[in-house]
């Protein structure tokens, strides 16, 4: 639509995974299977995670070697492709390969120094529980809404919850969120290194300069 209307569209933040699926299209793989994802839950709560691991090595040995056992999410996912397909999720993710380029993009990644990034990361997680995290947190309990939710158990919310269950102090809380937002910041940044395409300038580029480099970018 934005295309259409001959406007430039920009793409700000967002994860790794989200700007590379945008920029290069999304795997077409079978959709969720609910009843299936049950069964295997189950089963990983009775017989152990390893089991449907160990399952995993033998349809998809690729995929197997990838994941940790413990990962119970992308091993379940993993197997429902193949039930679904016949075909290993390794083998259909080497058959995408993301090599569709829909877009002619230009891609261009703010560089921070790492212990400027933490301190920012470290007063943002202080911000976020002086202006309402654990309110928001709170709202949502009181609405009936379960912290055990995948979508509720995301940085942040997972810190709240805790403190109001009594399970952290404040202190506790605080250095928690610090240290997982650390964390997934430098997955982040890994992920982001791995791209060959991304431009990387100094957060403290000015505006004019990356302006500039846009424009000559789209008047080539």
């Amino acid at each position: 639509d934005i295309l259409q209307r001959n406007k430039r569209p920009f793409l700000v933040g967002g994860t790794g995974l989200y700007i590379k699926a945008f920029t290069e299209g999304l795997l077409d793989a079978p959709s969720a299977d609910q009843a299936f994802r049950d069964h295997l839950q189950g089963r990983a709560e009775k017989e152990g995670r390893s089991v449907l691991h160990a399952e995993l090595a033998k349809v998809d040995p690729e995929s197997a070697a990838r994941l940790h056992p413990n990962d119970l999410i992308r091993i379940v996912r993993a197997l429902e492709v193949y039930e679904q397909s016949g075909k290993p999720l390794s083998s259909l993710q080497d058959d995408h390969g993301f090599r569709g380029q829909p877009y002619r993009t230009i891609k261009i990644c703010l560089h921070m120094d790492r212990d400027a990034l933490y301190q920012r990361i470290n007063q943002r997680a202080k911000v976020m529980f002086e202006e309402g995290l654990l309110e928001e947190a709170e709202s949502l309990l009181k609405a009936g809404y379960d912290p055990a939710l995948k979508t509720l158990r995301t940085i942040g919310y997972r810190q709240a919850f805790a403190l109001l269950s009594g399970a952290m102090t404040y202190e506790e809380a605080l250095d928690s969120l610090q240290q997982a937002t650390r964390r997934y910041a430098k997955q982040q940044l890994t992920w982001f290194r791995k791209d060959k395409s991304m431009i990387w300038l100094e957060s403290s580029a000015d505006f004019v300069t990356i302006r500039q480099m846009i424009h000559e970018f789209y008047c080539i």
